[in-house]
């Protein structure tokens, strides 16, 4: 069952900017995880994860034009390094207990890429944990494409002063991925409401009906009918809000009049 959702505005009352300030998701050091699905072994330290994150930190602000705000709120807890011999975005992926099982790879060159380290865990995928109760509860769990569509979100509601994530789990599947929305549901939120964040395409609409015939109840809050996704839509909002951004989008508009 669907229903749609406005702005998840009702669901949030936590300021982001308080959240991000004092939010301590308390993450573990390396360990190894051998995935059910995979012979391959994970080790976080074939990764080379690095805490100097300058291009990461450029790209994440000047290409997906996301806050310094949010991007230094993963550098502190921990969910965002810099592959040291690639300098790609390195986002681990932490389990219930907080154990790093896994971790998104984002390309940064002139050549992007979105990936998945090898031997991760199955069915988890990167999360951000926004909860104010003591045992870690979640009234709803928040799913997403990308790590990148997951961060333009945040910024989104940020951008437009709707900064509260009351009791939020937003997870990334890395992709389209039932068992990581399932598991992810099991094992982080067996209470929470599912939101389904995905795609304005044709490969999102499947995922939907996927999930209708899963039979897992949720709403639904994609960008814009004219956004492909919500990294699309962050960057063209902020374009569109920046006068000369607005000036030169007028004078594209008039071109295509003439």
């Amino acid at each position: 069952m669907n229903e749609s959702m406005d702005g998840v505005k009702n669901i949030e009352s936590v300021s982001l900017s308080s959240s991000v300030e004092n939010a301590d998701v308390g993450l573990l050091p390396t360990l190894k995880n051998t995935s059910s699905h995979s012979n391959q072994t994970f080790d976080w330290n074939d990764i080379s994860a690095y805490r100097n994150a300058n291009n990461v930190e450029r790209y994440l602000e000047k290409v997906r034009h996301i806050g310094l705000g949010i991007v230094d709120f993963l550098l502190r807890n921990n969910l965002l390094y810099q592959e040291e011999r690639t300098n790609n975005a390195v986002f681990p992926i932490h389990d219930e207990h907080n154990a790093i099982v896994g971790a998104e790879l984002c390309g940064i060159t002139s050549k992007p890429f979105k990936g998945v380290a090898g031997g991760g865990k199955y069915g988890y995928g990167l999360n951000v944990r926004f909860s104010e109760s003591e045992d870690n509860t979640f009234d709803y769990a928040l799913f997403f494409e990308s790590a990148i569509d997951l961060l333009s979100y945040i910024d989104y509601k940020v951008y437009h002063k709707d900064e509260r994530f009351k009791n939020c789990l937003l997870v990334s599947m890395m992709g389209l991925k039932p068992n990581i929305l399932k598991h992810s549901l099991e094992v982080f939120a067996p209470d929470a409401k599912a939101v389904l964040c995905v795609d304005n395409d044709n490969a999102g609409r499947n995922f939907i009906n996927k999930v209708d015939n899963l039979g897992i109840d949720y709403a639904l809050r994609l960008p814009d009918e004219k956004y492909k996704d919500w990294n699309e839509q962050i960057i063209d909002m902020k374009r569109y809000c920046n006068p000369i951004g607005r000036a030169l989008e007028r004078a594209r508009e008039s071109l295509q009049i003439l």
